[in-house]
């Protein structure tokens, strides 16, 4: 439990007050209504434009897991940092969900 803790602490600090990337969702979500196109219309632009690159985040202390407002200023990123991303931008679009699962090119997300 307190690892899950510890976790979901630091991915709060990452996903929460990142203005740009809540701006960038709000923008690719703008006109859709149905959550399943929100979903859609995110994750194709964080594999189209966000590079995966670097360790795998399970090599890495948690520490250096990136906030979404510098992974898509950079462009690129690893699973994690992807998924940061992606929970950042479609939380801001109104869409509600517990987990994002994140593994090399596939990113799942789970709803509520």
């Amino acid at each position: 439990q307190k690892l899950a803790d510890t976790l979901k602490i630091e991915l709060e600090k990452r996903t929460n007050g990142q203005f740009a990337a809540e701006t960038k969702g709000r923008e690719l979500c703008a006109g859709l209504s149905k959550e399943t196109e929100k979903i859609i219309a995110i994750r194709n632009f964080v594999v189209k434009n966000i590079r995966l690159t670097g360790p795998s985040h399970t090599e890495l202390p948690l520490k250096y897991l990136t906030a979404a407002d510098r992974v898509l200023a950079d462009g690129y990123g690893n699973s994690a940092d992807q998924a940061i991303l992606m929970k950042t931008m479609l939380t801001a679009a109104a869409v509600s969900l517990t987990n994002i699962c994140a593994k090399r090119n596939l990113i799942m997300l789970l709803n509520t």
